[in-house]
């Protein structure tokens, strides 16, 4: 299916609500709204003035991570053409496929690391042949120079990186989801046990234990004054001493997450997250709008000889979906604090999705951000007698999905003639 890596400075296909991390090479360029530009500064190269002038910079685009990428083929960027053209300002490109690690510019017949920069037109009609690393992970390179005495600025309003994707929505939805808590979600568990002169303890739940521990031997410091934490082992805490009594070990745990279709999900975990999504809706009144039509695609070599050529393809629908994240926990002691606190810890993880670019819910298909419209915990479930606790967090989740197949087309331009008559009587 067809797919777009960025459309804006600003961008469409990330979180237009939360501002993208451009590093700027430094303080001779800004973004404006949905503008990148030079800025004109004074002789000491410190301030804006508006009698000053524009230097040469750069800066990079943020980051988008596209797993079901299959094909590179088009490649363009948007400036205020009039403007460009009558002036002597230019805008240059270098592109990264493994997140900034390896750039590739362009030599005069391929692709090499750290290459030149090159135009649009450049970059459009080679794309194809852009090597692509296993990780997908594109960031583009933008250096402006100004025109000469820096008295003009080009501005660039939009970078598009045209690609083929495959994927499946609802199971995306459902690994991206699983990816997010997997990653953002580090939850306070305790574990409790009566010791009799022991040096260490190993922690049996199904969490991954992670720094910072605490441990507190709770019959000599029922306080908790005492740290007595010395290091951590894989899933054995070691103390600074022998210890008897009733031990307290307090951590951070990522919890194992796993999918309702896949085969293992009823592994023997004493704590889990298991994510489910019984609804997917598409918002059919968001498809009354006519196909896009994208022009100057020649990266894909179509044997057509000298043409413009336009990639038409249907708008991206959105779809309103219904998640369950099923938060259980089956240890005998505490269970059902874990149950909460897992839940709790999900809720807080996608509120701040919303308001830092770091914690945004991606697609892993896509590299799109997912909108998280509404969450709510419910306690449903509880097997008292069997010691199961679940907690469930029912989540609305809002997407965008690319539907059907895009075609390239010859772009003909018609010329209309009008021919006037003249009535000599008259």
């Amino acid at each position: 299916m067809p797919g777009l890596l960025w459309d804006m400075v600003g961008s469409e296909v990330l979180n237009e609500q939360i501002p993208p991390p451009f590093t700027l090479a430094d303080n001779k360029i800004v973004v404006t709204g949905d503008v990148l530009r030079l800025a004109k500064l004074n002789d000491d190269l410190d301030n804006w003035s508006p009698t000053g002038k524009y230097y040469q910079s750069s800066a990079i685009f943020p980051l988008i991570k596209s797993e079901s990428l299959t094909e590179v083929f088009g490649f363009w960027a948007d400036y205020d053409e009039e403007e460009f053209e009558e002036n002597d300002g230019s805008v240059g490109f270098r592109i990264s496929s493994d997140n900034g690690v390896t750039w590739y510019g362009w030599n005069g017949s391929a692709w090499v690391i750290g290459g030149s920069f090159v135009s649009r037109e450049v970059a459009d009609a080679n794309i194809s042949s852009l090597p692509i690393d296993a990780a997908r992970e594109f960031r583009v390179d933008v250096r402006i120079t100004p025109s000469s005495g820096g008295t003009y600025t080009p501005s660039v309003l939009r970078v598009c990186i045209f690609v083929e994707m495959e994927f499946d929505f609802t199971e995306d939805l459902e690994r991206s989801l699983a990816k997010f808590c997997r990653d953002k979600i580090r939850v306070r568990l305790r574990w409790q046990e009566s010791l009799v002169g022991a040096s260490s303890a190993t922690i049996p739940d199904g969490a991954t234990i992670h720094e910072p521990v605490k441990v507190y031997n709770l019959t000599n410091d029922v306080g908790r004054f005492t740290n007595l934490f010395s290091s951590l082992v894989g899933r054995v805490v070691n103390f600074t001493g022998p210890q008897t009594g009733i031990v307290l070990i307090e951590y951070a745990g990522q919890i194992p997450v796993h999918i309702e279709t896949d085969e293992d999900y009823q592994i023997a975990d004493r704590m889990a997250v298991i994510v489910r999504t019984p609804t997917v809706v598409e918002a059919t009144v968001m498809r009354d709008d006519g196909p896009l039509i994208e022009k100057m695609l020649g990266g894909r070599n179509l044997g057509w000889g000298d043409h413009t050529f336009a990639r038409v393809r249907p708008q991206r629908t959105w779809f309103d979906c219904s998640v369950v994240l099923s938060c259980f926990s089956t240890k005998p002691k505490g269970g059902k604090r874990d149950s909460a606190v897992m839940a709790d810890a999900i809720i807080k993880a996608l509120e701040r999705h919303r308001d830092k670019w770091k914690d945004r819910f991606l697609s892993r298909a896509t590299g799109d951000a997912f909108q998280v419209l509404d969450k709510t915990p419910v306690t449903i479930g509880d097997i008292v007698g069997e010691k199961v606790f679940i907690r469930d967090v029912t989540l609305d989740v809002g997407g965008y999905n690319w539907l059907g197949e895009a075609e390239i087309k010859q772009l003909v331009e018609t010329v209309v003639t009008t021919v006037e008559t003249y009535d000599g009587d008259k």
